[in-house]
């Protein structure tokens, strides 16, 4: 993984890629809700013909995966917005079985083969079950780190329609600050609680401009 350093060269703020997330809920076919869609066709399917398109796909992980890092290609209005999932069981992320330190204390995934995710079952309570004061959201900016608590984070949690909660990373008047008027952006994102495999998210959607 190639190592990412904030202005200050600090090694306890070093953004490194995390090893401990995973794609989730994928569906095989083509899937994208159409009348011509052929969705869901995969080997153990018992009507291939059913085609339904719904599924929760994603990037999902926990307080054990370390940073998610994207590299956004042009940010001009200075808007970064992500559509998330808090409401994932806990230890639900295959990867970070067994680990006891973010990012397997640097090892990274050791597995004798590939994760095995059926994807995310929907839980009838929709809440991210972890201690209030023990969540903690880091969203980094080309590598300028800030932290959400829980109870910022959790304030961006009212839906806008069904199973539809957005989260503002970057907005026009903190982007100012950047002295970047347009080009590309490398985002992080990561958890951090005692919860470990506990503390789960979903992140399913960028939006930026």
């Amino acid at each position: 993984n190639a190592r990412r350093y904030l202005s200050d060269g600090s090694s306890d703020n070093e953004i490194i890629p995390g090893d401990g997330w995973v794609y989730s809920g994928g569906r095989a076919g083509f899937c994208d809700g159409s009348f011509q869609s052929e969705c869901q066709r995969e080997a153990d399917s018992t009507c291939p013909m059913k085609g339904h398109s719904d599924g929760r796909s994603g990037l999902i992980g926990d307080a054990l995966s370390g940073w998610l890092v994207f590299d956004l290609p042009r940010i001009k209005e200075g808007v970064i917005i992500v559509r998330l999932e808090v409401w994932h069981g806990g230890s639900k992320v295959d990867r970070t079985e067994g680990w006891t330190e973010i990012d397997n204390g640097g090892r990274g995934y050791i597995s004798d083969g590939p994760s095995k995710d059926d994807g995310p079952q929907q839980p009838q309570d929709r809440r991210l079950n972890i201690p209030e004061n023990d969540f903690y959201f880091d969203i980094a900016i080309n590598g300028v780190i800030r932290t959400m608590n829980y109870e910022e984070f959790m304030s961006h949690k009212p839906k806008y329609g069904q199973n539809m909660s957005l989260w503002p990373l970057l907005l026009p008047k903190d982007w100012e600050a950047f002295d970047q008027t347009d080009g590309p952006v490398e985002l992080a994102i990561r958890l951090r609680s005692s919860a470990g495999r506990d503390a789960t998210v979903l992140i399913s959607h960028i939006y930026y401009a």
